[in-house]
């Protein structure tokens, strides 16, 4: 399949025949997002703890799944109001690199401000917890867990993937139909529910247009 031939074979039938539209996934909504947070709490396993963080993290903050997981703990900082999140790398298949998608080269900082929420969906809290019980001190913050026993590797970005579709079935939603998409179109969903401007709603997704930013919309 990698050849000259069959490559331009297919680029010919593409163009040919075009695409079909991609599927988008479920925004996570807000009732069920209170609903996860507390199903994940009362569980109280390490599993539990770290998808409760990752799930209410990505969520608040409008991350995509490569920067949520390649988060370190010299990332956060703590703050009266909250936390302070650095943005300094994301996945890119399956490679770390510098920056985030809307700034690959990382040739500045992206800081997010992450204020305490409210009870069980607290992201500061329940990011507090996890990295206390798993007595995380330095590196990543989300780490593959063998036998209860939080490891030295680090989530891949199929991490969050898992995480979600395992809270929807939990929650008995069909997980086929949620991704890593579903947290960032959550975030926007919910924020133009509550009537919030759509340029106020792009500054913190960090979409580079609005007609991106609908699309998150659902």
């Amino acid at each position: 399949r990698g050849t000259r031939a069959v490559k331009a074979a297919w680029v010919g039938i593409r163009n040919k025949k075009g695409l079909a539209p991609t599927r988008r996934a479920e925004a996570l909504s807000l009732k069920h997002l209170h609903a996860a947070a507390k199903v994940l709490r009362d569980d109280g396993t390490l599993d539990a703890k770290q998808d409760r963080a990752l799930v209410l993290l990505g969520f608040a903050a409008a991350l995509r799944r490569g920067e949520l997981l390649a988060l370190e703990v010299q990332d956060v900082a703590w703050r009266e109001e909250g936390l302070r999140l650095t943005l300094r790398r994301h996945y890119s298949g399956s490679k770390v690199m510098p920056g985030t998608k809307t700034n690959p080269a990382g040739l500045k900082d992206e800081v997010l401000g992450i204020r305490f929420g409210k009870g069980d969906t607290c992201p500061v809290a329940a990011l507090r917890e996890w990295l206390a019980a798993a007595k995380i001190t330095e590196g990543r913050i989300f780490r593959i867990i063998r036998l209860d026993v939080v490891t030295e590797r680090p989530l891949g970005p199929q991490g969050v993937v898992r995480a979600i579709k395992t809270v929807c079935e939990r929650l008995g939603l069909d997980p086929v139909l949620y991704s890593g998409h579903s947290l960032r179109a959550g975030l926007a969903t919910a924020a133009a529910k509550a009537k919030k401007a759509p340029w106020t709603i792009q500054k913190k997704t960090r979409h580079k247009s609005l007609a991106m930013v609908e699309r998150y919309i659902r």
